[in-house]
């Protein structure tokens, strides 16, 4: 079965999804981002981030060497989401996944919490030196050209790992 894309005024609402699904049904719908022009589910788009805070970890290794030493673990919402463990599916909003990808990316790089503080991750809520740093609309997209124009304005910096996931973020329709 063959997939349209349809135009929304961005970002994608929750208050859009559901009236898409009372219009459409679910099955008939899903929620895809582009990257090369091509369409691809979250899970991908989460390796996608996650490759983006890979070479962020290289470039302010300095400042993720500071995170192991004073965390225990990260989290964004709840500190029971330190259950999740490295695995987006239990990731418990789809737009919550970057304490995954910052646990993946310690994984690949072999490191290891040393620090002693459940350390919360977002700056939406917690506005501190954490949160500055590693939340996804403060850390550099490491492909900013790949980033749909006009990007969209949030809480977020131009040009971030956030900007590219709310800027190329779609929704697609069954014919």
């Amino acid at each position: 079965m063959d997939w349209i894309k349809i135009e929304t005024a961005r970002p994608i609402s929750k208050e859009l999804v559901s009236r898409l699904i009372s219009d459409h049904g679910k099955d008939n719908l899903r929620r895809m981002w582009e990257y090369d022009s091509l369409f691809y589910p979250s899970t991908v788009a989460y390796n996608i981030c996650e490759n983006a805070y890979l070479g962020d970890s290289y470039n302010r290794e300095n400042i993720w060497r500071e995170l192991l030493k004073d965390a225990k673990n990260i989290y964004i919402l709840e500190p029971n989401e330190i259950m999740s463990r490295r695995d987006y599916k239990y990731s418990l909003e789809e737009i919550n996944f970057h304490d995954i990808a910052i646990k993946n990316v310690l994984k690949k790089r072999g490191f290891n919490f040393q620090g002693k503080k459940l350390i919360q991750i977002d700056y939406q809520s917690k506005q501190d030196y954490w949160s500055y740093n590693f939340d996804p609309g403060k850390v550099p997209f490491n492909e900013a050209i790949r980033i749909k124009n006009p990007q969209l304005k949030g809480y977020w910096d131009k040009n971030s790992i956030k900007a590219w996931y709310e800027s190329n973020q779609i929704i697609q329709i069954k014919k």
